[in-house]
């Protein structure tokens, strides 16, 4: 958070890979990580991987991600993914 907030905003998302949490019997990504980046799509921050099917929200609420950035005051651009997150993300009507 120290380095973000130089910045005017951050973007929350997430990635997804197949690997250590692949399922052949889900059609679900393996790994869901939460990422922070700037306006030009810079990595910030990575968390640690959840597995696949975890919820967007849900993973960013386990890392802390939420309350980290309204605590820090930072405004966050993030999908709709995270609409009923709280404080300082924002997220496309």
């Amino acid at each position: 958070m120290r380095t973000a907030r130089q910045l005017a905003f951050v973007i929350l998302d997430r990635i997804a890979a197949d690997t250590p949490y692949h399922s052949r019997q889900a059609p679900a990504h393996g790994m869901n990580v939460q990422v922070l980046t700037d306006l030009c799509g810079r990595l910030l921050w990575a968390s640690p991987a959840l597995p696949g099917p975890t919820r967007d929200l849900t993973a960013a609420r386990t890392h802390d991600i939420v309350a980290a950035l309204a605590e820090a005051g930072l405004k966050c651009w993030a999908g709709k993914a995270y609409q009923s997150a709280s404080g300082s993300i924002q997220v496309p009507s």
